[in-house]
């Protein structure tokens, strides 16, 4: 059995992948202990992942560091 994909756990999931902002933190998300779940969930997966790695702005500024 699959468990539905709540818009809750999208937006924790989304919050570490890419960082806080005002839609995946917005406090509708948080209105019941079950939907605050949900977002730690989708968060605490995303963080088993880890965000992605910024890109360099000038490569050559970092050659040999």
């Amino acid at each position: 059995m699959t468990k539905e994909i709540t818009k809750e756990y999208r937006a924790g999931f989304d919050c570490g992948i890419n960082g806080a902002n005002t839609e995946n933190c917005h406090f509708s998300l948080f209105a019941t202990p079950e939907q605050t779940k949900e977002w730690e969930r989708g968060k605490k997966d995303a963080d088993k992942i880890g965000r992605p790695p910024k890109p360099i702005s000038n490569p050559t500024e970092h050659k040999g560091k």
